[in-house]
């Protein structure tokens, strides 16, 4: 990484640090392709097996800076790969059609969330740590959505047995 990149991601993390926003939640912005470090990127596009990268930015979650990395991947799904600032793979997010969610998170969906209208639908693989590749990555469904009016985003776990709520409705 040039020193005028790493000056300018480190200015923008510290400008979102410094944002009037309270801490409970993430602030991002978008960068340009040199304000994201070398290894960062071409970790990115190895891991998420981009062809092309559309969009690069960075989030910040109290003390955690992540680097957001979008792009188009050789079928031409739309992905993106966040790391950390360390270089660790936090996950990996691919928009999919509700039929691509499997059966189970769509019953747990509806059992906890009954009414809940998803107008986004994500599938997120996240490191855990296991000792296989099987046991390596966590599969979680993302949504947005509104649900008794409210903006919400659910994740539910690829077997159903575990379903978060979160009121978006502040931004």
């Amino acid at each position: 990484m040039t020193s005028k990149s790493a000056l300018l991601a480190a200015a923008a993390a510290i400008t979102l640090l410094a944002s009037p926003i309270p801490a409970a939640l993430a602030q991002s912005a978008r960068l340009e392709m040199a304000q994201v470090p070398p290894h960062i990127l071409a970790a990115a596009r190895a891991v998420g097996a981009l062809t092309d990268v559309t969009e690069v930015g960075i989030e910040v979650e109290g003390s955690r800076i992540i680097y957001e990395i979008k792009g188009r991947t050789r079928d031409g799904k739309v992905r993106e790969v966040d790391f950390l600032a360390d270089g660790t793979l936090e996950e990996i997010e691919e928009e999919v059609a509700q039929a691509d969610v499997p059966q189970p998170v769509m019953q747990a969906l509806q059992r906890w969330m009954s009414g809940f209208r998803p107008t986004k639908m994500e599938r997120s693989l996240r490191p855990s740590g296991g000792s296989s590749v099987a046991e390596a990555m966590t599969t979680v469904y993302e949504f947005e959505g509104q649900h008794g009016g409210m903006e919400v985003d659910v994740e539910v776990t690829a077997d159903g047995s575990r379903v978060m709520i979160v009121d978006d409705s502040r931004g």
